[in-house]
C-alpha cells in the first residue's frame, strides 16, 4: 500500500542527499528511498527521520500525513442490504430475470454478494405470491 508523504520534498529543501539523511538517521538509503516512494514505515523509523531532519515530533503530520478516514465497509453493506428489496422489486416489476438483476446490481453495488441479491430476489418473489 502506498502512503503519501513529503519526506523527499523536505529532504531536498534542506539540500540533503539520501546518503546524508541515512547517516544522520541511522536508516539505510534503501529504506529512505522506499519511504519516499510511498512504502509504509514503522513509527520508530519516522521518528528517527524527523529527528535527523530537525523536525519536532508535534509537526510529524506535515511530513507524514495521516491517511484519510476510510468508510466502514460493514456499514455500507448494511445500507445496501436495507435498500436491496426495493431495488430488486423494481427490477422484477420491469421484467428482469435473476441473472440480469445480479449483473446489474454487482456492477453498481460491488459490496453485495450474489447470495445477498438472490435472497432479496426470493423475498420479493415470495411477497408477490402472498398478494
Amino acid at each position: 500500500m502506498k502512503v503519501k508523504n513529503l519526506l523527499k520534498k523536505v529532504r531536498e529543501s534542506r539540500l540533503m542527499s539520501k546518503a546524508e539523511l541515512a547517516r544522520a538517521s541511522g536508516i539505510s538509503v534503501l529504506t529512505i528511498d522506499r519511504i519516499e516512494r510511498g512504502a509504509c514505515s514503522h513509527p520508530k523509523t519516522k521518528r528517527l527521520l524527523l529527528e535527523a531532519l530537525g523536525i519536532d515530533l508535534e509537526d510529524r503530520e506535515n511530513i507524514f500525513p495521516l491517511p484519510p478516514e476510510q468508510p466502514d465497509p460493514k456499514q455500507d453493506r448494511t445500507l445496501l442490504l436495507a435498500e436491496l428489496p426495493s431495488v430488486v422489486r423494481g427490477s422484477v416489476q420491469a421484467g428482469f430475470d435473476l441473472v440480469t438483476i445480479i449483473a446489474l446490481l454487482r456492477r453498481d453495488f460491488s459490496a453485495l454478494t450474489e447470495e445477498d441479491i438472490k435472497a432479496a430476489y426470493e423475498q420479493v418473489i415470495e411477497s408477490n405470491r402472498v398478494r
